[in-house]
């Protein structure tokens, strides 16, 4: 505990964004490394702010700040919620390879190794047919009864549909990637509580925002990476052209992953449909389509560094 509360205290360090802290992680290797590291050791760093390493130098020898974030460490324990911080061999191996991983996930439920797991996410619109939503819930569950972890939002239609698939086969596990904080009064929407507390249940739900963070329109696309980066594969069951969903399916293909969408939309969904073959998105019919093609499929690579 000790250690996650050195790196939480790292992580609210001004200036220590995501980049820096991934930056020092691949440079030390282990919180006690970058916490041993000299001042011009840390200042080799590309682009870390100089006033920044002062300020952690100063603070992490006062064991006091190091106690409260301790502290608050229990606390979260006594609400069954724990931290995943980036520097553990634990965090997700594909989320890790994205040019922006969480410095921390912030999780509530049972303790999956997802590195031993094979995970899909499925995800569309809100305002979703009963079509669409039907296709959701198959999807999940097929792919769950064939060994994959299904990764959803949380939100209405889609990501509804696909959790509650999961839920519904035999032994299914599902996770719920959130935009705010863990906090049950916070969760959108409200009437996807009892959904909630069956995910913590039977899988996770997880986060980069810290209890207290209520969620906002900003939230959401950061969110959707964190949706993409967990999978290998990503399926788009139903969008809209211009909607958060098409954000999604691109984060899937910036971060190397598969992207898959429903090919039977009929007329109204040719647009979003064509969009998304133009991204590269490969259509598919069935859950088993989709379990075929990546059987054959190179695993998902780290993108070159920008």
């Amino acid at each position: 505990m000790k250690n996650t509360a050195k790196w939480l205290l790292l992580t609210e360090i001004p200036k220590f964004g995501q980049a820096t802290l991934l930056k020092l992680v691949n440079e030390f290797g282990s919180i006690e490394k970058i916490y041993s590291a000299t001042e011009d050791e840390l200042l080799e760093i590309k682009r870390i702010n100089k006033n920044s390493v002062k300020d952690f130098i100063e603070r992490r020898e006062d064991e006091s700040v190091i106690e409260s974030y301790a502290s608050r460490l229990k606390d979260l324990a006594n609400e069954n919620i724990r931290i995943l911080p980036l520097y553990e061999d634990s965090y997700p191996s594909l989320l890790k390879k994205i040019t922006n991983p969480p410095a921390n996930l912030y999780i509530k439920g049972k303790n999956l190794d997802v590195n031993s797991l094979k995970l899909i996410s499925i995800v569309g619109t809100r305002d979703a047919s009963s079509t669409g939503k039907a296709k959701a819930h198959e999807y999940a569950r097929e792919l769950t009864e064939n060994g994959y972890l299904i990764v959803s939002g949380l939100a209405l239609g889609i990501d509804t549909a696909a959790h509650e698939g999961a839920l519904d086969a035999e032994g299914g596990l599902t996770i719920a990637v959130l935009a705010h904080g863990l906090k049950e009064n916070f969760i959108l929407p409200p009437e996807n509580v009892p959904l909630y507390k069956r995910i913590c249940e039977n899988g996770f739900a997880c986060t980069e925002y810290s209890m207290d963070t209520m969620g906002s329109k900003f939230n959401f696309p950061q969110r959707d990476r964190i949706i993409s980066g967990l999978c290998e594969a990503t399926i788009v069951c139903e969008a809209r052209t211009e909607s958060g969903t098409i954000i999604a399916a691109k984060n899937a293909i910036e971060q190397g992953r598969q992207l898959f969408v429903r090919s039977s939309v009929g007329t109204k969904g040719r647009r979003w449909f064509s969009r998304l073959l133009k991204m590269g998105a490969t259509p598919v019919e069935s859950s088993d389509d989709v379990v075929e093609y990546l059987k054959n499929k190179k695993p998902a690579v780290e993108k070159p560094e920008a």
